[in-house]
C-alpha cells in the first residue's frame, strides 16, 4: 500500500444511485441539498459566511472504489458512515486502513461493529462538516459534545483506536487528547490561527 489517504463522504445523496451504495442507517426527512441549506442558515447565525453548494459530492459508490483499487492508499477514511458491506470489503482488499468519524458513542460503535479499523471522534468543534448520520437530523447537534468530553467517552465505547478531532489548534491540545485516550490528534484548527 502507499502512504496516503483518500477521504469519501457516504451521506445520503440527492442522487438515487447513490442512495442505493450507502449501509442501511437511519435515514431521515433531509436530502444532501436541504441538510447543506440548514447548516448555511445555522452558520450564518454564527456570522459565518454562507454559500450555496458547489458541485456538490458525490457518495461514496462503484466509481470510488475502482479509485481505491488502483491506487491502494495505505488508508481510506470515511465521513456520515461506511459504503455498503460489498464495497467496504473491497476496500480492506486494497489493504487499506478504515477510518471514519463518529460525533457520538452511538455512531463510534456502529462504525467499529460495521468495519471501521480506527474510529475519529468529532467533536462539536471539529469545522469543515459534521460527520453525524445516526440522528434523525443530522443538522441537530443537540445531542452532540465537544471533543474533550467525546473523546473518553468513544475510547471506552471501542476496541479500536481513537483520533480526537475538533478544536485542537496546539500541542496543549494534542497532548490533552493524548491524555484523555487518543490514540492521535490531528491539528486542523491550526489552519485558522494562520
Amino acid at each position: 500500500t502507499k502512504k496516503f489517504n483518500l477521504n469519501f463522504f457516504c451521506h445520503d445523496d440527492d442522487d438515487d444511485d447513490a442512495k442505493d451504495t450507502t449501509t442501511s442507517k437511519k435515514k431521515n426527512d433531509y436530502s444532501a441539498s436541504e441538510r447543506w441549506r440548514r447548516f448555511q442558515r445555522q452558520l450564518a447565525a454564527f456570522g459565518g459566511p454562507v454559500r450555496e453548494p458547489e458541485s456538490g459530492r458525490a457518495a461514496f459508490g462503484e466509481a470510488a472504489c475502482r479509485l481505491v483499487e488502483e491506487h491502494k492508499p495505505g488508508v481510506t477514511s470515511f465521513h456520515f458512515g461506511l459504503p455498503s458491506k460489498d464495497l467496504l470489503q473491497r476496500v480492506k482488499a486494497t489493504g487499506a486502513i478504515v477510518m471514519a468519524s463518529a460525533t457520538t458513542v452511538k455512531e463510534a460503535t456502529w462504525l467499529e461493529a460495521n468495519g471501521a479499523d480506527v474510529v475519529i471522534a468529532q467533536g462539536l468543534e471539529a469545522g469543515g462538516h459534521r460527520s453525524n448520520f445516526l440522528s434523525f437530523d443530522p443538522n441537530d447537534v443537540s445531542n452532540q459534545v465537544g471533543t474533550f468530553a467525546l473523546v473518553p467517552l468513544v475510547v471506552d465505547a471501542v476496541s479500536v483506536p481513537v483520533v480526537a478531532a475538533g478544536g485542537v489548534s496546539d500541542g496543549r491540545g494534542a497532548a490533552a487528547a493524548l491524555i484523555l485516550g487518543a490514540d492521535a490528534v490531528p491539528i486542523g484548527s491550526a489552519l485558522f490561527n494562520s
